[in-house]
């Protein structure tokens, strides 16, 4: 409607039927262009037609106000030969948007214009309504695309970080191999085979393999080899690859990225062998075609169990085990990883504090001495659960014993913990800051004394009184 109005102001300044078509078919060109085509392009043409219509001999279409300029610009053979304009004189008119002045129209006329001055005047300024919100809508299009850019370079900043190497929370013994290990890995496209029991960490160490990669922005694609039915591993896999899914649920690899196997010793024989297939000749056949894969993907596969063992016991394959074990990492159970307890519990309390919107910043002392002589048999992923429990079950800036899990209090000999007494209580929460106090100070009584303002005589004097031996808090 907006346009057939503005067709009408235009003819109805022509006198010539000719003119007025002429005119008529300028605009509607121009506003067809505008809003099917990028304003980048939309200008040059433009610029071209009133050239190639002998409405000018050159036109400049220029946008400058603010962000990247937009223009378009066009000559005549006479003009482009002489390499001058027209003869006839010059027309500008704005191009405004939101009230504002954002560019121009400039024309040169050509010698012997075919339309009248006047009537060329009034078609650039409707032609110049077309144009002003078509600019800005392309400024706003450009804008959210390098906002989207920046956010989505932000999220995988941030995703990045949460899985480079140095989030690996761990310096106790056991760790230091794997560690060693992973940094040495990670860089190179070999496979690797991640072992160890459940909930030991080796789907973080999986992402952090991946994230420290020189494919790091290419898709992690987890597949779950316990799901996967032996006939449909081979098929699952070639959609992938192919740039397809056919559950739509996980990002292509037809660029590259890291393949994620997930519990491979549950694979069957079947499996065992498309999965063999896959990595020795990576070929996939489906039917009668065959397509090569090119794209250069990491394979990073789990078990829980030693596949080593299992290709003795003849229950894995032993070319496929070769396959997958370029780089074979251990991943250490928790309860030996005693040292790393308190570096874990204070990362996760930390996670889930700011989850939760919890107060909690720390650990009382007589926590963390349960939490350290728990054996753990969920490993990392139990002392989650009750890190995240006891911040749950928190009201103030500390997470003290009573918080933990029923099963920490059964392991420390307490059983399940009964409500405390007035009494009972006092003397636990006096406990802590003792703890607390002598592990701050690092087993100096006068320092501790000091840090809970009051004297050493009476600081002694509750260390003896609740059992507490000194020594095992010095550095």
């Amino acid at each position: 409607m907006a346009q057939n109005s503005d067709l009408r102001k235009v003819t109805s300044v022509a006198s010539d039927d000719g003119v007025a078509l002429r005119a008529a078919a300028i605009v509607a060109d121009a506003s067809r262009a505008l809003w099917l085509e990028d304003a980048t392009l939309a200008l040059p043409h433009i610029a071209e037609l009133l050239v190639a219509e002998g409405v000018a001999a050159r036109a400049v279409l220029d946008i400058s106000d603010d962000g990247s300029a937009l223009r378009g610009e066009a000559r005549s053979a006479a003009a482009s030969s002489s390499g001058t304009g027209g003869t006839g004189g010059t027309i500008s008119v704005p191009i405004v948007a939101s009230q504002r002045t954002i560019g121009s129209i400039a024309i040169d006329l050509p010698p012997q214009p075919s339309i009248a001055p006047e009537h060329v005047t009034v078609l650039l300024k409707h032609l110049a309504q077309f144009i002003g919100p078509a600019a800005a809508a392309h400024r706003a299009r450009a804008g959210e695309r390098v906002r989207l850019t920046d956010e989505n370079s932000r999220l995988r900043s941030r995703l990045h970080g949460r899985h480079d190497l140095t989030s690996i929370i761990g310096n106790s013994d056991a760790m230091r191999p794997v560690c060693e290990l992973v940094t040495r890995a990670a860089p190179t496209g070999t496979p690797v085979l991640l072992e160890g029991e459940a909930g030991t960490g080796k789907e973080f160490l999986a992402r952090t393999l991946h994230h420290s990669s020189p494919w790091a922005r290419k898709p992690f694609v987890e597949y779950a080899c316990s799901r996967a039915a032996g006939a449909n591993l081979e098929a699952d896999l070639l959609e992938l690859f192919r740039g397809r899914d056919a559950h739509k649920k996980r990002p292509p690899l037809a660029d590259g990225g890291t393949l994620f196997l997930d519990d491979v010793h549950d694979l069957p024989a079947a499996g065992q062998a498309q999965l063999m297939r896959v990595l020795q000749q990576r070929e996939f056949a489906s039917g009668q075609t065959s397509s090569a894969l090119s794209p250069l993907v990491r394979v990073i596969a789990t078990s829980e169990t030693s596949l080593e063992h299992a290709v003795s016991d003849h229950g894995f394959r032993a070319d496929l085990f070769h396959r997958l074990s370029g780089f074979s990492i251990t991943v250490p159970s928790l309860h030996v990883r005693q040292a790393d307890i308190p570096l874990l519990a204070d990362y996760f309390l930390a996670k889930f504090a700011c989850d939760h919107g919890k107060s909690a910043t720390r650990i009382s002392a007589r926590a963390l001495d349960m939490l350290t002589r728990y054996p753990w048999p969920g490993h990392v992923r139990e002392l989650a659960n009750v890190i995240e429990r006891a911040v749950l079950l928190s009201d103030d800036e500390v997470v003290h014993a009573h918080h933990l899990s029923p099963a920490i209090h059964a392991a420390d000999g307490g059983g399940v913990p009964a409500p405390f007494s007035l009494s009972e209580s006092l003397d636990a929460y006096e406990k802590d800051l003792l703890l607390d106090a002598l592990r701050a100070a690092r087993g100096v009584r006068s320092r501790a004394a000091r840090l809970l303002q009051t004297t050493d005589r009476i600081f002694n004097y509750k260390v003896r009184k609740h059992a507490i031996d000194c020594r095992r808090f010095k550095a």
